[in-house]
């Protein structure tokens, strides 16, 4: 074990980009209501999908449910125009974009007029959202702490959440065949979730990103094949914004083919965290971050590498796996009550 004085530790920054208008022809969605439940169902073609939230007027009767406006630019909705409104939306959301290179952007734009004064959508219920083959780019911003699921297939797709959840699952690859699993990018920002928390980026090299003011009260887990996972703090002004995670988390890298997986944290931990590495040489590196309870580390084969910078733990227990690994740790990092092996 070496102890430098000092080491900072980087990771690939990745900005988030806007939903790219898509080039390709776009095809029909099919938009129901029935029982309070929005069904909305594209079709082969690649489709441009958008969802805002208008205003409604009070009623001191029945609630009357959620009033929202569909957007298919460049497409149709029920084989007409290219924007629906619909009414009474009160009991879920069902999304199917179909095959296709398709975007999902639910969130409100504050110069649209009779658009709520809020970013995030009230989507009552359960959220599901599904998308088929093809390099998808989903976003959802919501507000009423749904119970929201994603899932998409092969290709290489972009998910981004905002806002308040209930509870909250990305399977970004469902079948987990090495054969089509795709690339993917997900990115929870300033998310609030009272509930548990599942990120599976499936097959493939993924990018998961935990950052700004995101509270997960739930349990935490993200899984990939291999790739980049980062908690990062985001400047807003004179404020860090550093995510926290008050219950337990783990992460899971398996991988495949050997590839390895970087790992940075940046957080304030209050529950359980361990974080799990497969085959290839994997990187875990960490600073200014606090756990209150117990930190574990079991890096796998390969010849890895880990990094504390900063770190304060009530007990951290770190086993480096086969191969020739080092860690490494500053003055200012207090470990608590450590057990270590397989580390030089």
């Amino acid at each position: 074990m070496s102890r430098p004085a000092h080491r900072t530790y980087r990771s690939r920054r990745l900005g988030i980009e806007g939903l790219e208008q898509r080039a390709m022809m776009a095809g029909n969605v099919t938009v129901t209501v029935s029982n309070g439940v929005l069904k909305i169902q594209g079709d082969a073609l690649s489709n441009n999908v958008e969802l805002r939230q208008l205003t409604t007027s009070p009623s001191n009767g029945e609630w009357p449910g959620v009033r929202l406006q569909i957007m298919t630019p460049g497409g149709t909705i029920n084989g007409q125009g290219s924007s629906l409104i619909v009414d009474g939306v009160k009991n879920g959301v069902v999304i199917g974009l179909g095959n296709g290179n398709n975007t999902l952007r639910a969130q409100n734009l504050h110069d649209v007029p009779e658009v709520i004064n809020s970013p995030s959508l009230n989507l009552p219920g359960t959220v599901s959202i599904g998308a088929g083959g093809g390099n998808d780019n989903i976003l959802v911003s919501v507000r009423n702490k749904a119970t929201v699921t994603v899932g998409s297939s092969n290709g290489d797709d972009r998910i981004t959440m905002y806002g308040f959840v209930n509870k909250l699952t990305v399977n970004a690859d469902p079948t987990n065949d090495a054969a089509i699993g795709g690339d993917d990018m997900v990115y929870l920002l300033s998310l609030f979730s009272s509930g548990p928390v599942v990120v599976n980026g499936g097959v493939g090299g993924d990018i998961i990103r935990v950052e700004s003011a995101c509270q997960i009260n739930g349990s935490l887990a993200l899984i990939v094949d291999h790739g980049d996972i980062a908690f990062r703090n985001v400047d807003s002004g004179k404020t860090q914004l550093t995510p926290t995670l008050n219950g337990p988390t783990t992460i899971t890298a398996g991988s495949s083919d050997g590839a390895g997986t970087s790992v940075l944290l940046i957080a304030t931990i209050h529950g359980d965290f361990t974080a799990n590495f497969g085959r290839g040489h994997d990187v875990f590196s960490t600073y200014s971050t606090t756990c209150s309870a117990t930190f574990g580390l079991n890096m796998g084969d390969g010849n890895d590498a880990a990094g504390f910078v900063d770190f304060t733990s009530n007990a951290t227990n770190l086993d480096g796996g086969l191969g020739s690994n080092t860690l490494s740790y500053d003055s200012n990092t207090d470990f608590g009550t450590l057990s270590v092996t397989n580390f030089q």
